[in-house]
């Protein structure tokens, strides 16, 4: 006989017993902040669980929402973040709930990029193995499986959603829904942002429950030249600006399309724009700064049409340069905005040509004295094996680096618990064979785009989000914000599968 519990019933009772246990246990310790955590994180899963036609949707709306220091450690197992936790839930309800496993399997077997994330997802499992099985090591082989979950079966979960959307409307009605669901979680983080830089409180710290050393509130709340550097939902600063890159030009492009259709809607696309691009202000970041004004900005420009690089130029020149040229000049220290503008500005200056125009920009006074000691390190010095397999992922919290740095620390070793370099450390945690083939993935990914860029206006703006982003990854970590770029590059991948194929799979 049939069991009478229907899917919102089975979530409903499901997370109801899971709220009370919890809220039973915090409340026996007295944890009331955590407490109100939990309650919220509860609320959304209970209108989860009366939406299930919908959970595409809310996870993708959700996901900027839920900072890395939400999180808790259960036992020996790997910190549960909320992220994890939803991405779990998700795939509980796609494959089990929703039995949608063949559908999956399909969309594996036709996506095009299928055989360079086949490649990537082995360069990142073999090194995970044989730390286990020679060095015994299962926090690696861990940290790769969460690699293939939280990004590889992310993808092809996106994928396959598209897919079933584009069997209910046309591509540039579903384009557009992914698009505009991203922006609206833009949109109220940025505000956060801003809220944050104003009142130098971040309201995301309310969600601190993470019991783990560097993943904390404190990690992402940083003064330079006497500013907060806001970080919203963000681990750090530099991780908000990695999403702003990917962002900005999502936002310049949906304000573009609704120029001349809707004005509500170029409205709201227009000031997410200018919200995002002031929040890179806000980041105090030269090396994202240096991402979206030079490697973002010569991107769109060498592809864009000749109508747009006649705006691009002419903009630069009748405006960006004016309010560049104002920001350096003395007055601009008393008008806001300008003045956050003109002291990046000159903290690029002392970065790239060692002028002193700033005289407090921070600790990293030094911005490439010790990446380039990480890179010496991770290709000149490590033994055979390390070299060829990596340390492991995750080393680094129970191995950290040291260094002999006169100009950071003439008295004393410099001590590193953070590789602030995606690659390197991605060398480092995989050696050779993870580092060959995370290369060949983003480069294919790229390439990818670049030879479709014509079909839509849309690729020539992901290869914009893509090029500031990668870019800005030989700088910083990827700080939480991957999810993102495999997101985008799915929607993208799916899009032009169908503009190409016309491909019509049957999907439950």
């Amino acid at each position: 006989m049939k069991s009478t519990l229907n899917i919102r019933e089975f979530y409903l009772i499901f997370f109801t017993i899971t709220f009370v246990g919890l809220l039973s246990y915090l409340g026996a310790t007295n944890s009331n902040m955590v407490s109100i955590a939990i309650a919220c994180a509860s609320i959304f899963f209970i209108y989860y669980a009366f939406n299930i036609k919908k959970t595409f949707w809310h996870f993708l709306l959700v996901i900027p929402f839920l900072p890395p220091y939400f999180a808790v450690q259960l036992g020996s197992l790997p910190v549960v973040t909320a992220f994890r936790a939803i991405l779990i839930l998700f795939i509980i309800d796609q494959l089990l709930i929703k039995k949608r496993l063949p559908d999956l399997l399909y969309t594996i077997r036709k996506d095009r990029l299928t055989s360079i994330i086949f490649l990537y997802s082995l360069g990142v499992m073999i090194p995970g193995f044989i730390q286990l099985v020679s060095q015994n090591d299962t926090t690696a082989f861990i940290g790769s499986s969460a690699i293939l979950i939280e990004k590889v079966l992310l993808y092809y979960l996106v994928v396959m959603n598209v897919r079933f959307e584009l069997k209910k409307d046309n591509g540039k009605i579903v384009l557009d829904k992914i698009l505009h669901t991203l922006c609206l979680s833009a949109f109220i983080v940025s505000i956060c942002g801003i809220v944050e830089y104003i009142t130098k409180f971040n309201v995301f710290h309310l969600l601190e429950i993470s019991p783990v050393d560097g993943i904390s509130s404190s990690s992402s709340t940083y003064i330079r030249q006497g500013n907060l550097r806001i970080s919203a939902s963000f681990l750090h600063s530099l991780g908000y600006g990695l999403y702003l890159l990917l962002m900005i030009p999502i936002a310049y492009y949906q304000a573009n399309m609704y120029k001349n259709k809707n004005k509500n809607r170029y409205f709201f696309y227009s000031i997410l724009f200018i919200l995002l691009l002031t929040s890179v202000l806000l980041t105090y970041s030269r090396s994202t700064l240096v991402s979206l004004l030079a490697v973002s900005f010569v991107v769109f420009f060498v592809f864009s049409n000749l109508k747009r690089k006649i705006v691009i130029f002419c903009s630069a020149v009748f405006l960006f340069i004016p309010i560049l040229a104002l920001s350096l000049t003395p007055v601009a220290d008393d008008i806001p905005v300008i003045s956050t503008i003109g002291g990046n500005t000159k903290a690029l200056s002392d970065a790239f040509f060692g002028t002193h125009l700033v005289q407090d920009f921070g600790k990293n006074s030094e911005p490439f004295t010790y990446r380039n000691e990480l890179i010496n390190f991770a290709f000149n010095e490590q033994e055979s094996f390390e070299d060829i397999f990596g340390k492991g992922i995750g080393f680094i919290r129970t191995e950290p680096l040291v260094f002999n740095i006169p100009e950071l620390n003439p008295y004393g070793p410099t001590i590193s618990t953070s590789v602030d370099n995606y690659y390197i450390n991605v060398k480092l945690e995989l050696g050779w064979v993870g580092f060959t083939t995370t290369l060949l993935f983003l480069i294919s990914a790229l390439l990818f785009i670049i030879k479709h860029r014509k079909a839509s206006f849309f690729n020539t703006i992901l290869l914009v989000s893509f090029s500031g982003y990668l870019f800005e990854l030989t700088m910083v970590g990827e700080l939480y914000t991957m999810q993102y770029f495999w997101i985008m590059l799915a929607a993208c991948s799916t899009f032009i599968s169908f503009k190409n194929k016309n491909d019509k799979p049957t999907l439950a």
